[in-house]
């Protein structure tokens, strides 16, 4: 009887993982061909995430810059593609120290937003952290590169 409980249990967490990474997961996009059947996951070809920077006035009166559903699930050892949006005039940073990412986006200019595109790859499993270098404090997010192998490659 406990070790029935115990499997019961387990594949419960499995299950729930699951369900939690394919709930993070909803901006993560494959393009190209559908994603294959490969060692026991699916595996993506390209990701595509879009985050949006958005300027937000808080009660205290002093503009905060925010981004719009900052957390998002990859898989590791695919190249992902970032395209954010910056509608404020402020330059921002997408930083994620653990993986070797630290790129400037671009500000854009009043009612003419722009979006600064780039690659990487995340190389290792994991929940990392990112911020903007100019506003650690409250422009912060996520990325969870937990589903997939870590040798996986991008399959043409």
């Amino acid at each position: 009887m406990t070790r029935l409980y115990w499997i019961s249990a387990m594949v419960g967490v499995g299950v729930a993982a699951f369900a939690l990474a394919v709930a993070l997961g909803h901006e993560t996009v494959t393009t190209g061909a559908n994603p294959v059947w490969q060692n026991g996951g699916f595996v993506a070809h390209t990701q595509q995430i879009e985050l949006t920077i958005l300027p937000v006035t808080p009660p205290r009166g002093i503009v905060d810059d925010d981004v719009l559903e900052p957390n998002f699930a990859v898989q590791p050892g695919v190249p992902v593609t970032l395209h954010i949006t910056n509608y404020t005039t402020t330059v921002h940073t997408f930083t994620v120290p653990e993986l070797g990412v630290n790129v400037a986006i671009e500000p854009g200019a009043t009612g003419k937003p722009l979006t600064t595109a780039f690659t990487f790859t995340p190389n290792k499993r994991g929940v990392f952290a990112w911020h903007c270098v100019h506003c650690p404090g409250h422009m912060t997010g996520v990325v969870y590169a937990i589903v997939g192998q870590t040798g996986a490659r991008a399959v043409a």
